[in-house]
């Protein structure tokens, strides 16, 4: 349970490297919503974690960044998991294309192959009454070097209601290059939004949606 903190005085965006969406959670207390992981340093593997992972499948277990977790319910329940053990790729709630094509050779950003997310730029925030946000920037990198796609990102919290709370993801990415190819047109049908979930009843707790212009 993440730690209750008063309300008073205090902004709904917390100011760190791995930007923290805050929100009210009554008149005096605020909770945590959601931490969306924009580290450049990278997220790295907990301590000991590659000894519980199949020597198969560690080349999965990369450090990551570009991705929400955790992600919290209204109650302060925390609703995402991350470095999973069977699939150390998954990472709470991110967006990859698992088809990322260079001048013929072919990456996967889902998996955390050859192609990788890292931000660029100061992030903006603005808060109100009932939303918070956050607007930032990545660069798909190839082998972790060569800009191939730039992406620009919001997130926006509502406050809970009676239902849930809403989140909304806005994803406009950009080619860097000419030679760069995703899988197929730009489009939702393309974009792996895969959640890495620790709690069976998400659906009736969060509204998720997604834009790709």
């Amino acid at each position: 349970m993440p730690r209750e903190v008063s309300a008073a005085g205090k902004r709904k965006i917390e100011s760190s490297l791995r930007k923290e969406i805050v929100l009210p959670a009554s008149a005096s207390v605020l909770r945590p919503c959601l931490r969306w992981n924009l580290h450049y340093q990278n997220v790295q593997p907990p301590p000991g974690f590659l000894a519980r992972v199949a020597a198969d499948s560690q080349k999965y277990a990369r450090a990551r960044s570009d991705y929400i977790h955790p992600l919290y319910g209204p109650s302060g329940e925390v609703l995402t998991m991350d470095w999973a053990a069977d699939h150390s790729h998954h990472r709470g709630i991110y967006w990859a294309w698992p088809k990322v094509m260079l001048d013929g050779q072919t990456g996967d950003l889902h998996a955390l192959q050859r192609v990788f997310a890292r931000p660029v730029g100061k992030p903006a925030t603005s808060d109100g009454e009932q939303a918070a946000s956050i607007e930032a920037a990545n660069d798909w990198l190839w082998e972790d070097r060569t800009p191939i796609v730039h992406e620009k990102v919001q997130i926006r919290a509502e406050m809970a209601g009676p239902h849930g709370r809403r989140i909304d993801l806005t994803l406009i990415p950009s080619a860097s290059t000419s030679t760069a190819r995703s899988n197929g047109t730009p489009s939702p049908k393309n974009l792996s939004t895969t959640p890495s979930l620790r709690h069976p009843e998400l659906s009736r707790i969060l509204a998720f949606s997604r834009e790709i212009m």
